[in-house]
């Protein structure tokens, strides 16, 4: 995707190559990356995104040596991450999200909640899903609000009515 790819350029300009500078590529080292790691979580980035920032030092690395027959490359630990939240739709708050679908995204919608289907994976089983109309999933509470502002208004000021007199 462009934004994956416009992300990963930034991550490389913005935090790896300050870091790690005038270093050779064949000079990266175990204890660079544990310093690295360390400097971000002084930055205080969280887990998941220094993670993120490894997986690409990680595939420079391992590009760096296919393409220079580099001996050897640092291995790269990951740092531990909690376990997403997740939260499940209330019976009364599926029954709403039916409500406010129609023709197929009814039925997408059904399955999905059935199942527990991803919108990816809904997308994956039968090619129905190619645009950003319906995303469902199970979600955290912080991302119900935001993903169910594609679904629609009315909708999403319910739920939120309904989740302000639950909490």
């Amino acid at each position: 995707k462009p934004s994956e790819i416009k992300n990963k350029q930034y991550n490389l300009q913005a935090h790896l190559i300050p870091f790690f500078g005038e270093t050779p590529i064949n000079g990266i080292n175990t204890m660079q990356i544990e310093k690295y790691k360390a400097a971000k979580a002084k930055e205080e980035l969280v887990n998941k995104t220094i993670n993120n920032h490894l997986i690409i030092l990680g595939k420079c690395l391992r590009d760096a040596q296919e393409w220079f027959d580099l001996l050897k490359i640092p291995k790269i630990k990951k740092l531990k991450i909690p376990p997403p939240k997740t939260d499940f739709l209330l019976r009364e708050e599926c029954d709403l999200l039916l409500a406010h679908c129609t023709n197929m995204w009814r039925e997408v919608v059904l399955t999905a909640l059935k199942t527990g289907l991803r919108r990816g994976e809904l997308g994956g089983a039968g090619g129905v899903l190619h645009d950003e109309e319906v995303r469902v999933r199970r979600l955290g509470r912080e991302a119900l609000d935001e993903e169910l502002d594609l679904i629609g208004g009315a909708v999403h000021r319910e739920l939120r009515k309904g989740r302000r007199g639950a909490d």
